[in-house]
């Protein structure tokens, strides 16, 4: 998977959140917009003065004093409680509108699908025991998003899933064998982890067609999100846009911490956000074009939906975003439907928590990587719509 620059443009749509008019207080979003190219994040975590908002700045900015210090101050955080579910309802006039404007007009807004303990990308604790995965073809009984053939499935004590968010502990015994039933030779690759040639999964050692692969290794990395996906030469980009890819999430004391403090549930109120732009109606099919400046696709999906929205309520979320694209970089910034910058608390990246918080506008996340963010809803009334956009930018600044 690489990350290529090539000159942006402004007309993709994807993720947005909405305070419902049927909820007491709470929120929807949407995402819409489009950006390429290969910049670090952190230096462009930064607003001006008049753009800051001093409730997130004075709850949050001083957590991360250092790693130790930002989880001691975690449990002085205020938190609002949190009201009822929002139900379904129907879409008003301004939900229409908004649906019109971001979803391509008459493209019908889908509710964005947030994994379980089950199913698509659903949280899976793994154990001592093995855990078996297969690359195969996806068939419609396994309920994966329209547009994904393919798959790593999974059976683990009673519960079935496609592309498993595996839940790991420092310090454990990882015992996976993957079985090849594509037609292709193919490997698991555990992005971000720190493991020995022989269980990397880098593509030295494949899997042909039929055949299987047992990787034995013990956990050495800190809590973080990262993940895993194909990586044969020659045939990583088409095996993960076809659907081969997961996350991996490794929990230790202060993960544990965090979610104490902060109140935050996986599924609930803490949501990961997998982002991978497509080609409408195409499987992938790589021109000289794709191959020179990489593979971009003509809309975003958040999750395995395009233009997907989130019913929310007024308190902190957390979102642990993935980028499963193969070349594009995104440009992500929160914003009201008036336009105004929505500051948000970036907490971790790639490697995990970050020393301190850093109070962002926007950041960059290029291909294949995390980051690891808080947004505060508390001061959201009833019907407000909040949009995560990706923008366009020159990657020569």
């Amino acid at each position: 998977m690489r990350s290529r620059a090539r000159t942006a443009r402004s007309d993709l749509q994807w993720v947005w959140i909405r305070l419902p008019n049927n909820s007491v207080r709470s929120a929807r979003r949407e995402a819409s917009g489009s950006g390429f190219a290969t910049r670090s994040m952190p230096e462009n975590c930064r607003l001006n003065d008049n753009d800051r908002d001093p409730g997130v700045r004075r709850r949050l900015q001083s957590m991360f004093l250092n790693r130790r210090d930002f989880l001691k101050t975690l449990g002085g955080v205020a938190l609002v409680a949190l009201p009822p579910d929002p139900g379904s309802g129907h879409a008003g006039a301004a939900e229409t509108s908004v649906r019109s404007d971001w979803c391509g007009g008459s493209e019908q807004s889908l509710p964005l699908f947030v994994p379980g303990e089950r199913g698509f990308l659903g949280r899976l604790v793994l154990d001592d025991e093995t855990l078996t995965l297969r690359a195969a073809p996806l068939e419609p009984a396994d309920n994966a998003p329209a547009g994904l053939s393919q798959a790593y499935l999974a059976s683990y004590r009673g519960r079935e899933y496609v592309n498993p968010t595996l839940v790991l502990h420092p310090g454990q015994r990882v015992r996976v064998e993957l079985v090849n039933g594509i037609g292709e030779a193919t490997i698991v690759h555990w992005h971000g982890l720190t493991v020995d040639t022989r269980n990397d999964g880098a593509g030295a050692v494949l899997a042909a067609p039929g055949e299987r692969y047992a990787y034995s290794f013990e956990l050495r990395n800190r809590g973080a999100l990262y993940w895993y996906h194909p990586h044969p030469h020659g045939l990583t980009a088409g095996q993960a846009y076809r659907g081969m890819f997961g996350l991996l999430e490794v929990a230790d004391a202060d993960e544990e911490k965090l979610r104490a403090a902060l109140d935050l549930r996986p599924g609930k109120t803490e949501i990961p956000l997998v982002l991978q732009d497509r080609r409408t109606g195409r499987d992938y099919a790589a021109g000289d074009a794709d191959r020179l400046h990489g593979f971009l696709g003509d809309s975003i999906c958040v999750n395995g939906r395009a233009c997907p929205y989130l019913d929310v309520s007024t308190r902190i979320y957390r979102f642990r975003l993935l980028n499963a694209s193969n070349a594009r970089t995104y440009r992500l910034g929160w914003r009201t439907a008036a336009g105004k910058a929505v500051p948000f608390t970036l907490i971790g990246n790639d490697g995990g928590l970050l020393p301190e918080p850093r109070i962002c506008a926007e950041a960059f996340l290029a291909s294949a990587e995390r980051l690891d963010l808080l947004l505060d809803l508390t001061d959201l009334a009833v019907g407000d719509t909040l949009f995560l956009d990706t923008r366009a930018f020159d990657p020569m600044h």
